[in-house]
C-alpha cells in the first residue's frame, strides 16, 4: 500500500476535482468534500468564493529512509549511545490517529531503525496510547496487530480507566495535577514515543508530550488537564498555556527520553521526521506542521463550508469541533458556518453534550467546567463561543431533534440543503469560503504575521 493513500482517501474517486463555470458573473462550484469514509457533493452558484487549503507536498520522503535519517541526526543533547540498553525494559508508545498513515509500514520502519541503532532489545513493550479516545485507539491497535515485526512483542492498549494499572509519579508545578501514568512506563528504563504531529485546537499541537498526557495517563490526570484546556483560551499552535506546560511536565516526570515525531500533509503524505530530545524535537515538528497548515485569506465571508476532513476527524461531533477554529477565523460575526461531519459514532462524550445542552452561554459552560468537569466538557465552552458569534448549521448523521433541541444548531443531511437555510440568514448573494480539511488548516489574514 502506498503511504500517500491514507484511509480517508482510500476509496477510489472519493474526492472529485472541482470544476468552475461562470454564468452571468457568478462562479459555479462543483466539489465533493470529505465526509466519514466517503464524501458529499457540493454544487453552488456564488459571486465570491475563497478556498482555503493546507499545503500538499509534491515530493515526499520515503518513510523508512526518513526515520533512519532522523535517528542518525538526533535533535538536542540526547545520545543514542547513552540510551543503548538492550537488556533493560523498554516502552515504545505509539501515538497517532488510525488511518492517517500506513501503520504497518511506519511501525516496521521505526522498529528496524531502532534495532539498527542497538536500541531495541529483548524486553520491549509497545503501548497504544489513548489520546484519540477509546474507539479510535482500538482501531489503531487493530492496524498495529497486522505488523509482522511485532508478532513476538507484547502490544498493550492503554486503558485510562483502570486504576490498578497506574502509578503516581508526582504533581505538576503548573496546575497541581496529580500525575498517574501506566505502570509499564514507570517500570521501563527507556521510554520512547512515536507520534504524529499536527495542529490541535485545544492542546496547541499533537505529538511529543501528549504520548504521556493524555496518552498513557489515568483518567483523573487527563480530566484535570482537559478541564484546564476548557478554562483557558486555546487555539492551534498556541503552546504556552498552563495545560500545555502540564503535559510537558508530565512527560519529564515519566522519563520520556526519545521522541520520534512524524508530520504528514492532509493527504497522508509523510512530510518530515524529527527525532531526539522529547521537547526540542517535538517543537521542530510543530513548526513544520504549522508551515503546512498555514493558508491566507483576504476577507471574512458570510458563509463558510467546512469539513473536518472525514474519518477519523469526524467520527463524533466532539472530534469535529477542532475544525470550527478555522471556520470561525474567516466567518464574519453573525455569519453562517456549515460544519460537514458525519458523526457516525454520535455526539461524543456525555460531558460534551451536557456541557452544551445544559448551558445557555460560554460563561455558563465555563462555570460547569470549573465546578463539575466531566469528560469532554472542555470543548463545550468553545462550542458555545461559536454559537454566540455565528449561526451554526450541522451537516451530519445526527438526529435533527438532537441537533436543534440540545445543540442549538440547524440540522441538515447534505450541503445543498444547508444552502437553502443560509439564504434565510445572509441573502441570495453571499460571500462564501470553502475549507475541506478544517482539522489541518490554519487560516491567517494576508496582512497578519505568521
Amino acid at each position: 500500500m502506498n503511504m500517500s493513500i491514507p484511509l480517508w482517501h482510500r476509496l477510489a474517486g472519493r474526492l472529485k476535482r472541482h470544476r468552475h463555470q461562470t454564468t452571468d458573473g457568478a462562479e459555479r462550484l462543483r466539489q465533493s468534500v470529505p465526509y466519514g469514509l466517503g464524501s458529499l457533493p457540493l454544487d453552488l452558484d456564488v459571486d465570491y468564493l475563497q478556498r482555503l487549503y493546507p499545503k500538499t507536498l509534491g515530493v515526499h520522503p520515503d518513510p523508512k529512509e526518513a526515520i533512519h535519517c532522523a535517528l542518525r541526526n538526533l535533535t538536542g543533547t540526547v545520545s543514542l549511545r547513552s540510551l543503548a540498553s538492550p537488556n533493560n525494559p523498554m516502552a515504545i508508545i505509539l501515538d497517532w490517529y488510525p488511518g492517517i498513515t500506513n501503520t504497518v509500514q511506519l511501525v516496521d520502519a521505526v522498529s528496524e531503525a531502532l534495532a539498527s541503532r542497538d536500541i531495541l532489545g529483548g524486553d520491549v513493550k509497545y503501548i497504544v496510547s489513548s489520546s484519540a479516545g477509546r474507539a479510535l485507539s482500538e482501531q489503531l491497535l487493530s492496524e498495529i496487530n497486522e505488523c509482522q515485526t511485532l508478532q513476538s512483542s507484547e502490544v498493550l492498549l492503554h486503558n485510562p480507566d483502570r486504576v490498578e494499572r497506574h502509578v503516581k509519579i508526582g504533581v505538576s508545578p503548573s496546575i497541581g495535577n496529580e500525575i498517574l501514568v501506566d505502570e509499564t512506563v514507570v517500570e521501563s528504563e527507556l521510554v520512547v514515543s512515536v507520534s504524529s504531529v499536527m495542529q490541535d485546537s485545544f492542546a496547541g499541537a499533537t505529538g511529543g508530550r501528549m504520548a504521556i498526557l493524555p496518552g498513557v495517563s489515568h483518567r483523573q490526570t487527563i480530566d484535570c488537564n482537559k478541564a484546564q484546556q476548557g478554562i483557558e483560551d486555546t487555539q492551534p499552535f498556541l503552546l504556552h498555556t498552563k495545560s500545555c506546560r502540564d503535559m510537558i511536565e508530565a512527560s519529564q516526570m515519566a522519563g520520556l527520553m526519545l521522541s520520534v515525531n512524524l508530520v504528514h500533509d492532509q493527504l497522508g503524505n509523510l512530510a518530515s521526521v524529527q527525532a531526539g530530545e522529547s521537547e526540542e524535537s517535538w517543537l521542530q515538528s510543530v513548526d513544520e506542521a504549522k508551515q503546512l497548515a498555514l493558508t491566507e485569506y483576504t476577507n471574512t465571508c458570510d458563509v463558510v463550508f467546512v469539513s473536518a476532513g472525514g474519518y477519523p476527524f469526524d467520527s463524533t461531533l466532539y472530534d469535529a469541533i477542532d475544525a470550527l477554529f478555522a471556520a470561525s477565523s474567516i466567518c464574519r460575526r453573525n455569519g453562517v458556518i456549515v460544519l460537514i461531519a458525519e458523526c457516525s459514532d454520535g455526539v461524543g462524550p456525555n460531558g460534551f453534550s451536557e456541557g452544551v445542552s445544559q448551558s445557555r452561554s460560554q460563561s455558563d459552560a465555563l462555570v460547569r467546567i470549573q465546578t463539575d468537569y466531566r469528560e469532554g466538557m472542555e470543548k463545550s465552552r468553545y462550542f458555545w463561543r461559536v454559537l454566540e458569534k455565528h449561526r451554526l448549521v450541522l451537516c451530519s448523521r445526527l438526529r435533527r431533534a438532537q441537533v436543534e433541541e440540545r445543540l442549538y444548531a440547524d440540522a441538515v443531511k447534505d450541503p445543498q440543503e444547508a444552502m437553502e437555510i443560509v439564504k434565510n440568514y445572509v441573502g441570495l448573494r453571499p460571500r462564501v469560503a470553502l475549507i475541506e480539511y478544517g482539522r489541518m488548516t490554519y487560516p491567517i489574514c494576508r496582512h497578519e504575521e505568521s
